[in-house]
């Protein structure tokens, strides 16, 4: 009964909760800014590793010249060349600089390793939070279809309580407050109506955000395939593991790691630095003022040394910017420690008394059925009135209501947990699709708003 209530409208052909993750993944434009964002973060290696790399650099020129020239004087019996030249002169050079001694190079080629490392964790951690967001509107729009029907049956139910009411009042066997409740509780309920469906409505444009597509109807849950929480006995075995494996506190290393390295290059930016140098130039005029051309080829091969000596105290406010920022950075790799034994402690227990209330209100709503039935039994005999029998089914939708909720909570719970300890990947979404069971009934796709029993 439960599995029909949690399904809510389906169709012969619906959207998978892994295909839905498919479609997500190439709609969904914070998950693609993360990739390009990542793109982006793989170049700083490169120009990194530049700085240890000769550096050639080829430059020609070529130039037309009118040269207007007249002298003034001379020497006695040499006349010099007076009068307008027109002329091309052209050359070109090869200078190769390889550095030699850099430590702030070292310094800074460490630092962007560790901030490739970073973005590229957080790039995987854009993908847990891809999985995680897949999974939530995915069961969200479950839920709210799940609201939906329970709402509409309980229409249902009572309007034939009302009706009942109704009837027994016109024969006299029942007060006109049986009548009056049934009414109240009815408007109540059409009231929960229309706000469950403004929920299925919100859930499938949420759903729609994220893939740029229509929704289809949805796979359903299998109550009896629910899978089991974790042993009490691994709670220290899962803070153990996110030490290591939780990509919260791998960001947070790798940029405390960053910035730590760009402190070190900051203070080496006051060390000299050698390299080695070599060039050849070649040039050639067809003219100059004296009234001849010229060539010259010249070669050089040497050792350059350079060392900001003093800097206008620029070097000294870049340092201190980058001691500061590396004692932010481990600030936050403290704080992100706290998080995430926080959020593992708390996903664990979750997990665990969602499991324990998913089998406690089983129990309840096999009750409140039970109860329900014996309160129209007593109603039919003249023992329990019309509002007991109210009072008993309301506590019964109650139940499913608190159900259905559970175990899309106990399922979220299981994903959170896995994501706190270290990431989720598409194996998680496989196993949970392989959980879920095909829509059954009508082949047509069905409204946001439309129910069926």
């Amino acid at each position: 009964m439960l599995c029909a209530l949690l399904s809510g409208p389906v169709c012969a052909q619906g959207l998978s909760l892994w295909q839905f993750y498919q479609q997500a993944q190439q709609g969904d434009m914070r998950y693609a800014e993360s990739r390009a964002t990542y793109a982006e973060a793989k170049t700083l290696g490169a120009a990194a590793r530049s700085a240890f790399l000769p550096k050639v650099t080829l430059d020609a020129n070529t130039t037309y010249n009118e040269l207007t020239n007249h002298f003034l004087g001379g020497l006695p019996g040499f006349a010099f060349p007076s009068g307008t030249f027109d002329f091309n002169s052209n050359g070109y050079g090869l200078m190769v600089t390889q550095a030699l001694f850099d430590v702030r190079a070292i310094d800074a080629y460490e630092a962007a390793g560790s901030t490739v490392r970073a973005a590229r964790y957080r790039a995987e951690l854009a993908h847990t939070e891809l999985i995680l967001a897949v999974a939530r509107a995915y069961f969200g729009l479950l839920l709210a279809q799940s609201e939906l029907h329970l709402a509409h049956a309980e229409q249902r139910a009572l309007e034939i309580e009302m009706r009942s009411a109704r009837h027994s009042f016109h024969l006299g066997t029942a007060s006109i407050t049986d009548t009056n409740e049934a009414s109240a509780r009815y408007d109540v309920v059409t009231a929960q109506a229309l706000k469950a469906e403004n929920a299925v409505r919100i859930a499938r444009n949420r759903m729609m955000r994220m893939t740029n597509q229509p929704v289809q109807n949805l796979w359903r849950v299998n109550l009896a395939d629910l899978p089991k929480p974790p042993p009490v006995n691994t709670l220290a075995d899962a803070l153990a593991r996110a030490r290591h494996d939780s990509l919260t506190l791998a960001v947070a290393r790798a940029q405390a790691r960053a910035a730590g390295a760009q402190a070190r290059a900051a203070v080496a930016a006051h060390f000299p630095r050698i390299e080695a140098v070599a060039s050849y130039d070649y040039a050639r005029a067809g003219n100059s003022i004296y009234g001849f051309g010229n060539v010259s080829r010249q070669k050089s091969i040497g050792i350059d040394l350079t060392w900001p000596i003093y800097q206008g105290g620029e070097l000294e406010a870049a340092s201190a910017k980058a001691a500061a920022r590396a004692r932010k950075a481990r600030y936050t790799l403290e704080r992100a420690q706290r998080l995430v034994r926080y959020n593992v402690h708390q996903g664990f227990l979750n997990v665990r008394s969602a499991y324990a209330q998913i089998r406690a209100l089983e129990t309840a709503e096999r009750a409140s059925r039970t109860a329900l039935a014996s309160e129209r039994l007593g109603a039919r005999i003249g023992i329990r009135s019309n509002v007991d029998v109210l009072a008993a089914q309301q506590q019964l939708y109650s139940a499913k209501r608190a159900l259905a909720a559970a175990v899309f909570g106990y399922l979220m719970s299981r994903l959170e947990l896995t994501a706190a300890i270290s990431h989720l990947a598409p194996a998680d979404l496989r196993r949970l699709n392989r959980r879920l069971l095909p829509p059954r009934g009508s082949r047509q796709p069905i409204r946001a708003g439309a129910t069926t029993d």
